[in-house]
């Protein structure tokens, strides 16, 4: 069991909305702030109510590409972004970040919300975090994730990739189940659209609405788990969204803990020695679209 998964709570209850504090996208995010929240608390001194969510419909707001464009783990070609590509903020981004690291860079295609970002490199790491501020900041602003673009409302995407030393070490590091003793709790099957069949996890002595604790099922090498609340509703939008998309053909895990304040989502995939990753605060379809329109900077 990877040892950041947190211990299931004493009494019955649904325990997903605080599940994913522990994202990478969104530590790094907070630790380069100086900040700590929880979802639906402000991160800063001001909060502002989020967005409501919405559910994908028929067709996805945007179309991804027939095949899928997959980040290369070789190391940085030095090159820059070609901003018919890249929305213009990813391209600013990332071309910031050539010559700081090992790892070469890539970015999506789209980005659904956000219009200032903040960037943490490392010599085998980097994360653009992007937030949508009430004007736009310039990257790396102090002012990115602080006061007024700081509440909740403002985190929006991010994406990134991390190295490791093996192969078999960037596979350990990806997320396992969000919770410890999901045998304690009744299950059966669900259907899913698509014609799949996933396992739900039930709260016992609840019916209807908020009775479900977990969703999982598995698409490909994906794995895909949905927690919190409103729990059915949200595991039918990733699966609509999922027929739309093509998701890089590696293994990988996505989870959204469906939350009062948005689909806290993250996809993470291993590619080689190398994890790459995706997050979105509020719609899980948003990082499902980023992760889908991938691309490496310079191309190949």
């Amino acid at each position: 069991m990877d040892a950041r998964v947190p211990v299931r709570c004493a009494t019955p209850k649904p325990v997903g909305r605080t599940r994913l504090a522990r994202w990478s996208w969104l530590g790094v995010v907070l630790a380069g702030s100086g900040v700590v929240a929880g979802c639906g608390m402000s991160v800063a001194s001001s909060h502002a109510p989020p967005p409501p969510t919405a559910k994908v419909k028929a067709k996805a707001h945007h179309r991804a590409p027939q095949t899928s464009h997959v980040p290369s783990s070789s190391t940085s070609s030095g090159g820059q972004a070609n901003k018919a590509t890249f929305p213009p903020l990813v391209a600013q981004a990332l071309n910031s970040l050539v010559g700081h690291g090992s790892l070469r860079l890539w970015g999506p295609g789209v980005l659904p919300r956000g219009n200032s970002a903040r960037t943490t490199v490392s010599a085998g790491s980097f994360v653009v975090s992007v937030f949508s501020c009430p004007s736009p900041q310039p990257l790396n602003s102090s002012a990115v994730g602080q006061g007024d673009c700081g509440a909740m409302a403002s985190f929006a995407e991010s994406f990134g990739s991390t190295g490791y030393s093996s192969a078999s070490a960037a596979l350990a590091h990806l997320p396992g189940s969000p919770f410890n003793r999901l045998s304690g709790y009744p299950s059966r099957p669900m259907a899913l659209p698509g014609n799949l069949v996933g396992t739900r996890w039930l709260l016992t002595g609840i019916s209807g609405p908020g009775d479900t604790i977990a969703i999982h099922w598995q698409e490909g090498d994906w794995t895909i788990w949905v927690t919190g609340t409103e729990v059915r509703g949200a595991a039918e939008t990733v699966a609509v969204a999922l027929q739309q998309y093509r998701l890089p053909p590696y293994p990988g895990v996505l989870v959204v803990d469906s939350a009062p304040d948005g689909q806290h989502t993250s996809l993470e995939w291993a590619v080689g020695t190398v994890v790459y990753q995706v997050g979105a605060t509020h719609q899980a379809v948003h990082a499902i679209e980023m992760a889908a329109t991938g691309a490496p900077l310079g191309g190949g």
